[in-house]
């Protein structure tokens, strides 16, 4: 009796579900139009951006779709004409796509989304670099994949607009995007779970239609949206607030991402612009101005080196460190390269590796170094260093142990490695010019790094016949210039060779010593000895102080106004009458400056005791403005293309030959 009892409530059971799932074509209901809007518009948008990108990259545009619908209709499956006492499922379209219900308001078209499209918006935002051609076909392919949709013409606005990609702020609207695409896609799926909970709840417990002579009045108040009865039905109704709410969150955390970015850019601008402002105010005494500045230099350059190092995992830098420990004749060989190149890359990595290696760790390395290459590398001492240079040193070093002992496949005889380090690029070219023959092992062999300032010595015919005979490469090259070489370089250094006299190496050393008064002199001595090597590396650090008041009026004017202003006045004062006229020429007839110095020099000479300590102090004045000049046409690029013009003419009438190329940005 059980048993025939159970299966009597599972034959009512399965007829009652039945039922349900089968529902007459009769039933009515409103079919759920708009979140067809929200998926036909999520399908366009996925096939255009999907398409687009064989046209432009993605991160150049920006993509919007806006259906617009008509107004709302209620259908009816099977000539809406409701049967009461029946029920029917009130499942949304894509979810029990099998019910005949379902089928047969498909099937009939009366009430569904392509019959509803008024009109399509497309809002399209392109980055500036994109060409007008490329807007048009992009236009076009938008028009016909919509019209593949919708009879209706697809309205398109394009605007133009700068599409940031600034690495933190594109990271961080990077991280926000996945983070609001996963937190919709949560959303969407436990609707869709939700959703499908409901519909089996109203399956089960069915739903009872109105009586024919209430027809109308239960039709008016179906219109009217219910409130949510049970905790699924609150998820469903607020999952659009719940959605902006998160992606509120993350907005904001993107634009406080952008924000840091901005303050770091702003303090970083106004640290430099402090630097300049402080370097512009310098002690009285020259020597004091050197030392003080240089103090300065290192307090800035240490926090920007710890600042380097505290960020900074395996750097190339601690790479070099076990290498100078474990391994230290191949660093020397690194080390030799790096000074016979003689290039900005190469001369800021020597000067940066005592700074973040220990003593104790270079001393195997420097210490079997030749003289001169030690006098080289001392000069590297000289090169201002800032947290930039830090990084660009440390890229250099990676970059130059990856091609020495990764990607550099020719193998070369130990002999002829050696060799290879001890040479400079002046007597590489040497070499090439003597025998065009080891032209090609050169352009195979030599580091990237060193062929780029093999061809600035080289003419553009020597660099085309050099690509030339590199194409002819093969193992005898490497063989022939294994026997040619060295005695190819002791033929070219026999030739060049003189003594050396250590004065020559002290020369820089006593500029700043004995000051502009006699800086004329060691320039004479370093002229004399025909070093043109010293001669410009010694005039790029101190610029002639004689060829200042030679500058151009208005470079002239720049670095008056660069020199403290309570002091302009006592400057112009200390200075014979020629020189008066050539600053006073720089001032200008008229003006603000000039109508302040004027007045100063007024009061100057009613002041005896004021103007004999001016006339005691004049060589500690003049020193301080010649210092505050050179500091200037360091930094400032369009001063010192007038000063490269002075100083190559005035080199020219010395006898010595000067272009303001490589050697003179790699020393100053």
């Amino acid at each position: 009796m059980v048993r025939f009892f159970k299966f009597c409530i599972l034959i009512l059971f399965t007829f009652f579900t039945c039922n349900q799932l089968f529902a007459s074509d009769d039933s009515a209901y409103t079919l759920p139009i708009e979140w067809q809007k929200v998926e036909l518009q999520k399908q366009i948008e996925e096939k255009l951006n999907t398409s687009l990108t064989a046209i432009i990259p993605s991160q150049k545009y920006l993509l919007n779709i806006n259906i617009t619908l008509g107004a709302v209709k209620t259908i009816g499956v099977g000539g809406g004409k409701p049967t009461s006492n029946q029920n029917f499922p009130l499942a949304k379209l894509g979810l029990n796509k099998n019910s005949a219900a379902y089928k047969n308001a498909i099937a009939t078209g009366v009430d569904s989304i392509f019959t509803r499209i008024n009109g399509v918006a497309v809002d399209l935002i392109l980055d500036n670099k994109i060409t007008r051609n490329q807007e048009a076909q992009v236009k076009n392919f938008i028009s016909q994949t919509v019209k593949s949709y919708t009879e209706k013409i697809p309205s398109v606005k394009v605007t133009r607009a700068v599409l940031l990609q600034e690495d933190t702020l594109q990271k961080d609207l990077q991280v926000a995007q996945v983070n609001v695409q996963a937190a919709q896609a949560l959303a969407e799926a436990i609707t869709k779970s939700n959703d499908k909970i409901a519909q089996a709840i109203a399956a089960t417990q069915g739903v009872k239609l109105p009586e024919e002579n209430k027809t109308e009045t239960k039709n008016e108040d179906k219109t009217k949206q219910a409130l949510p009865e049970t905790w699924q039905e609150w998820v469903i109704a607020m999952k659009i607030p719940i959605g902006i709410v998160i992606a509120t969150m993350l907005l904001m955390m993107a634009i406080n991402g952008f924000k840091r970015f901005e303050s770091q850019k702003v303090a970083l601008m106004a640290q430099a612009n402090a630097t300049a402002a402080q370097a512009a105010q310098t002690p009285q005494e020259s020597n004091e101005v050197v030392e003080e500045k240089v103090e300065e230099d290192k307090t800035q350059n240490s926090d920007g080196l710890a600042a380097f190092t505290s960020s900074s995992g395996d750097t190339g830098f601690s790479q070099f460190k076990r290498m100078a420990e474990q391994y230290p004749e191949t660093a020397a060989y690194l080390v030799k390269l790096w000074l016979n190149m003689n290039t900005k890359e190469s001369n800021e990595a020597l000067a940066v590796l005592p700074k973040m290696i220990p003593v104790e760790s270079l001393v195997g390395v420097f210490g079997s170094l030749e003289d001169k290459l030690k006098s080289q590398l001392k000069k590297t001492s000289n090169i201002n260093i800032d947290a930039a240079t830090v990084a660009r040193a440390d890229g250099f070093i990676v970059s130059q142990m990856v091609d020495t002992f990764l990607v550099n496949t020719i193998v070369l005889p130990d002999e002829l490695k050696m060799v290879l380090s001890e040479m400079s690029m002046e007597e590489c070219v040497e070499c090439y010019r003597r025998d065009n023959r080891l032209g090609a092992a050169f352009i195979n062999v030599l580091q990237t790094a060193q062929l780029g300032k093999l061809f600035s010595l080289l003419s553009d015919e020597e660099v085309t016949a050099l690509f030339q005979d590199g194409l002819s490469f093969n193992a005898d090259n490497v063989q022939y210039l294994a026997d040619t070489l060295p005695g190819l370089l002791e033929s070219i250094r026999a030739d060049k060779q003189k003594v050396r006299v250590p004065l020559l190496d002290k020369a820089m050393d006593l500029i700043k010593e004995l000051g502009v008064e006699k800086e004329s002199q060691v320039f004479d001595m370093l002229i004399a000895s025909g070093d043109s090597d010293q001669v410009i590396e010694a005039t790029q650090k101190f610029f002639p102080s004689e060829l200042i008041l030679k500058m151009p009026p208005e470079k002239m004017r720049t670095l008056i106004n660069r020199f403290p202003t309570k002091e302009r006045a006592t400057l112009i004062f200390s200075r014979p009458q020629d020189e008066q006229n050539l600053f006073f020429a720089a001032i200008g007839e008229s003006g603000r400056l000039r109508d302040i110095i004027n007045s100063e020099l007024a009061e100057i000479q009613k002041n005896d005791k004021l103007k004999n300590q001016i006339i005691k102090d004049q060589s500690k004045i003049w020193q301080k403005f010649v210092t505050t000049s050179r500091d200037a046409i360091r930094k400032d690029s369009s001063i010192k293309e007038a000063a490269d013009v002075l100083l190559e003419q005035w080199l020219q009438e010395k006898g010595v030959s000067y272009s303001g190329g490589e050697n003179a940005s790699s020393a100053a």
